[in-house]
């Protein structure tokens, strides 16, 4: 039963990376959002985060991150580096208070390690976003 469950979850990372290669964004988050349980690979939700974040489809790159979340996916510093690439002074700034919370959470409760990179770009984004007390904060 196992091999099946790995050929299954390989199928949808490989199915995954294709679609996002040709930017259908919006089967892409049908297929992360849908009832299996399969665990996305890193890897490829990264790449997945990053074309939508870079098409400015922040919302869409959310909700596609809060769903990977929800279906316990890991995560690295990259995935929340490319999240926090999203949010500028003059869109997504309500984002970056969660996007701080869930790193210092991860951090506490599980085996993600934030590096000096992410904290760099959190500190810095939050300083860009008027938000001295966060920087200061991770500082």
């Amino acid at each position: 039963m196992q091999k099946k469950t790995d050929d299954f979850a390989g199928f949808v990372n490989q199915l995954l990376e294709s679609l996002n290669k040709s930017k259908q964004f919006s089967l892409i988050a049908d297929i992360i959002q849908s009832h299996f349980e399969v665990q996305i690979q890193t890897q490829v939700s990264n790449s997945i985060l990053d074309n939508l974040v870079k098409q400015d489809q922040f919302e869409k790159a959310w909700q596609v991150f809060t769903s990977l979340r929800q279906k316990a996916s890991p995560f690295d510093s990259f995935t929340f580096s490319v999240l926090v690439k999203g949010i500028t002074p003059h869109k997504n700034t309500t984002f970056l208070t969660p996007i701080i919370k869930i790193v210092q959470d991860s951090a506490k409760d599980s085996n993600f390690s934030p590096d000096e990179v992410l904290y760099n770009v959190l500190i810095d984004t939050s300083i860009k976003c008027k938000q001295f007390d966060q920087a200061l904060e991770m500082f």
